[in-house]
């Protein structure tokens, strides 16, 4: 393929388009890593003894959240890998995520 001498579409390849590729691929790798580990350290489990409704986690000055907060995250963040990594681009053919691993580094996290 030729290369593009215009600047403004070569400025917009690398500094707008590689960018949020490199961003989507790091929150895909980001939230593999948050579910894995939800369910390695058995939080919902913890969740259930210690009561969903209960606070926990202001031990850094924020404002607490609830065990129902966290699990819903969870179905949340579930719902956004299966947007990115299973469920296919209207038109593309491809997911989000082979979409973006094709623009930046390989599919690693930047």
């Amino acid at each position: 393929m030729p290369a593009s001498s215009n600047a403004q579409l070569n400025a917009w390849a690398d500094n707008r388009a590689r960018v949020i590729a490199d961003k989507i691929t790091a929150l895909r790798y980001a939230l593999d890593a948050y579910l894995t580990d939800y369910a390695a350290s058995g939080i919902a489990a913890l969740i259930t003894a210690d009561g969903a409704s209960n606070t926990m986690g202001a031990q850094d000055s924020r404002i607490p959240i609830t065990g129902t907060q966290i699990t819903n995250q969870r179905a949340a963040l579930l719902q956004v890998q299966t947007a990115i990594s299973t469920t296919l681009v209207s038109g593309v053919g491809a997911t989000v995520a082979a979409v973006n691993d094709a623009i930046q580094v390989n599919g690693s996290p930047k």
